[in-house]
């Protein structure tokens, strides 16, 4: 049971609050000096290649490792040796569900942007050394932005 004289304390405190708040500040007569806002962070440059084709290079390719499914099931993931891609585009390197990566890729501190894709997907083993992916990279680049673009659809 509440007492009378909690009661009592609580609203005087309450009104206490009021008051203050109602009070005007120092801070409040001087006059407003413009806060310059940080610049929004940059959001990743959007793939120049053609999804279309590139969903086709990416079975022609890329399939017979990975795939990129929505809602991919332990066992999907079972029927491949590399991680499902989906939703990699903007992701942290090493860090996609149901996936055991490599150290190096784990440790690498990339996220997975076009600009940094491309290189990847050019030369893997020269642009993270030590990570399992055993693929010598692509031959053109269109075939990566081409990849890179439909990759990006996959969200």
């Amino acid at each position: 049971m509440i007492s009378s004289r909690s009661v009592a304390v609580r609203r005087l405190t309450a009104a206490a609050l009021v008051s203050l708040l109602a009070v005007p500040t120092l801070a409040a007569t001087k006059p407003a000096v413009p806060v310059k806002k940080p610049a929004p962070a940059a959001a990743p440059a959007p793939a120049a290649g053609d999804p279309v084709n590139g969903q086709k290079r990416f079975k022609a390719i890329c399939e017979s490792c990975h795939f990129s499914l929505k809602g991919a099931t332990l066992n999907d993931l079972r029927t491949k040796i590399g991680p499902n891609l989906w939703g990699v585009v903007g992701r942290k390197a090493g860090t996609g569900p149901s996936f055991r990566y490599s150290q190096a890729m784990k440790t690498s501190g990339v996220t997975w942007t076009p600009a940094v894709m491309k290189p990847y997907l050019m030369n893997p083993l020269k642009t993270l050394p030590n990570v399992r992916m055993a693929f010598k990279g692509l031959s053109t680049t269109k075939d990566a932005d081409d990849i890179i673009a439909y990759l990006a659809t996959q969200k």
